[in-house]
């Protein structure tokens, strides 16, 4: 009964409005069959420890994005201010078209999509309940994305740094690794301004937590540079996630991505929404969270976590990170392992 009126809805919308170009009345009809959107969780409306809370919550969930749909050009376009001449206009990557009997338009992607090619019927009972996001696996990839472009001031970047290297000690430093009695963790580090890199690779987290968090402080700023989040997304999907020591199709093994930026992409652009939905959509499902600090652009993080997934987080400046990331380690510490 819901599909019949759901395509009832699209059918008399499309009729009612036959102007609209193909992504805006994706996005149109994506927006008033959900109502999960500007789902941004800011400092200013919640407390930090409520924020650490909710990310602590999703951090290593099977899925825990998958509420998150994509944002259609027109929506990207109009975030970034890319939209410059009148439609119709090219499209970064072709609309799919998923109804090949002659309906249109594509509807939004069910809750909690099939993971993998074909999970078939015969996945044992513990990994089924993971893929649903019932339990969470015990192994965990973490990769921190941060922004060093010319935006972020010296003094900020110091507070990012420390930041990070709190975080890196609640996710149970113990395991990184190797097996500390509960799953293994690795840590990853790639930074960004025009220019990405990668400062630490997976296999580095073989040398312990000492050796991790000596290497992120002792990490210089660039000073300089523009704003490339859509290229530092294409790295982390080939060149963190894609190749080494990732366990990025591993059924045990969980794959976190924080980005932290100020939420101001001013260099290839146009690609941030493909490369932010290709980066979500590898191997069991990569949940992609993103911390904006200071005046960002709240639909750019939506483009980056997907609009409705509620994985991206507002802070006030870099000093409130560091108590974020603050607030990440005392919650973890009340848990039975001491750590998250």
């Amino acid at each position: 009964m819901k599909l019949w009126l759901i395509l009832a809805v699209c059918v008399a919308f499309t009729s009612a409005t036959p102007l609209l170009n193909d992504d805006d009345l994706r996005d149109h009809v994506v927006e008033n069959l959900s109502r999960q959107r500007r789902s941004l969780l800011k400092s200013s409306s919640y407390s930090l420890s409520r924020l650490a809370s909710e990310y602590l919550g999703n951090i290593g969930k099977a899925n825990a994005g998958s509420a998150g749909r994509v944002a259609g050009s027109s929506f990207a376009d109009a975030c970034l201010n890319e939209d410059h001449y009148p439609w119709p206009r090219p499209r970064p990557y072709p609309l799919p078209r998923p109804f090949p009997t002659g309906f249109p338009y594509p509807l939004p992607k069910p809750r909690f999509p099939p993971i993998g090619p074909h999970p078939g019927p015969y996945l044992s009972s513990a990994v089924s309940r993971i893929r649903r996001g019932v339990e969470k696996p015990p192994n965990r990839d973490f990769v921190f994305v941060l922004d060093t472009s010319g935006s972020i001031p010296n003094a900020a970047f110091e507070k990012a740094k420390e930041g990070i290297a709190i975080l890196v000690d609640s996710f149970c430093p113990h395991q990184l690794g190797h097996d500390g009695n509960g799953g293994t963790k690795q840590i990853s580090l790639v930074l960004f301004s025009d220019i990405v890199e990668t400062a630490i690779d997976f296999s580095e987290s073989e040398q312990g937590a000492g050796y991790l968090k000596d290497k992120i402080l002792g990490l210089t700023h660039r000073r300089g540079g523009s704003t490339a989040t859509a290229a530092a997304l294409r790295h982390v999907r080939l060149n963190v996630l894609g190749k080494g020591k990732s366990r990025l199709n591993d059924n045990d093994t969980s794959t976190d991505v924080t980005v932290i930026t100020d939420g101001r992409c001013n260099r290839g652009c146009s690609t941030l929404a493909r490369e932010a939905d290709d980066l979500r959509k590898m191997g069991h499902g990569v949940n992609v969270f993103a911390l904006g600090i200071g005046n960002v652009r709240e639909c750019e993080l939506e483009i980056i976590t997907g609009r409705g997934s509620k994985l991206a987080f507002g802070l006030n400046d870099f000093q409130e990170f560091d108590g974020f990331a603050n607030a990440v380690k005392e919650i973890a510490s009340k848990n039975e392992k001491k750590c998250a």
